[in-house]
């Protein structure tokens, strides 16, 4: 008679964190794959599978992500979360300061960084230097988790590894972090400390004291201020959400929804109700107008009998 254990079955989590993709790959840009490549050369059968649902199903419990190493929890069948541990050899001092000057000697290399993208001839950049950027094989990274499964990586450390390929999407100096470098340290180093602030249009303002602004506090509150006339638009809103989705989703998001998608909904129905209110209001002045024609008509017809 054959003997196996069955296929445990995690706990539900609630509140955990869970991908942003619903089918295909962890990751759409072409440095998050680039990432997971490494994951797929392991030919981990199963536990990618088996990895990919936990992620799916938000059993990541937490998540710190520091310079070569990431420690996460993750919950599985045990009553309590599994510690993992991911550690990425940074690269030295030295590589990063041979590097960055060349990463940003290039003005459309260092435009695609300062938005958000990571230029496509990057790892080349690299490559020609001596130096690499991406895990390239198994060795280049040591992952361990506190789990009962010998098979290194196991679905824990899978789910946790494609979380950080989805999270490079969102913010492409993530991989220079996992190497040694966070991103005021590059930018510093490329003598472009103060670029990052004028990017996010973070401007330096000076400080006005509220006792320096006049106010007539009598007049504030009551019915004698002046009522200025404030043009308003009333045309729909072609793009919604516009302003969040510039700023970008959160990181590591836990709702059992996804964020923008939900947002982008109350944006609409917000817009909706506005309209709605601004056709009402119209249509009562115009309502108004009418009547006050029809009273002053009346009223002449009056005079004249």
């Amino acid at each position: 008679m054959a003997w196996w254990f069955p296929p445990s079955k995690p706990r539900k989590v609630k509140g955990g964190i869970r991908s942003h993709s619903k089918r295909g790959d962890f990751g759409k840009s072409w440095w998050a794959k680039r990432w997971n490549m490494v994951l797929d050369g392991f030919d981990i059968g199963e536990r990618m599978s088996r990895g990919r649902s936990y992620l799916r199903k938000g059993q990541i419990t937490s998540i710190d992500i520091q310079k070569g190493v990431v420690i996460s929890s993750v919950q599985g069948s045990d009553r309590y979360p599994y510690n993992i541990k991911i550690n990425i050899k940074p690269l030295s001092a030295a590589a990063w300061r041979k590097i960055t000057p060349i990463l940003f000697s290039k003005p459309a290399t260092a435009a695609k960084l300062l938005t958000g993208q990571m230029p496509e001839d990057v790892e080349k950049i690299f490559d020609d230097a001596g130096i690499l950027l991406f895990p390239t094989q198994k060795n280049d990274l040591q992952t361990d988790c506190t789990c009962y499964d010998w098979s290194n990586p196991c679905k824990h450390i899978v789910a946790v590894y494609l979380l950080i390929g989805e999270e490079l999407d969102r913010d492409p100096f993530l991989i220079f972090r996992l190497r040694g470098a966070d991103k005021k340290e590059i930018l510093d180093m490329a003598g472009l400390g103060s670029v990052d602030r004028e990017q996010r249009g973070v401007a330096k303002t000076k400080t006005v004291s509220s006792k320096n602004i006049p106010m007539e506090l009598d007049k504030f509150w009551g019915r004698n201020r002046t009522q200025e006339h404030i043009p308003v638009s009333t045309d729909a809103i072609s793009v919604h959400a516009a302003l969040p989705k510039w700023l970008g989703n959160f990181q590591f998001w836990r709702g059992s929804r996804d964020f923008m998608p939900s947002l982008e909904a109350m944006y609409d129905l917000a817009s909706s109700a506005e309209m709605s209110i601004f056709a009402d209001e119209d249509q009562n002045e115009e309502s108004g107008t009418k009547k006050r024609i029809q009273k002053s008509t009346s009223r002449q017809k009056r005079r004249r009998n």
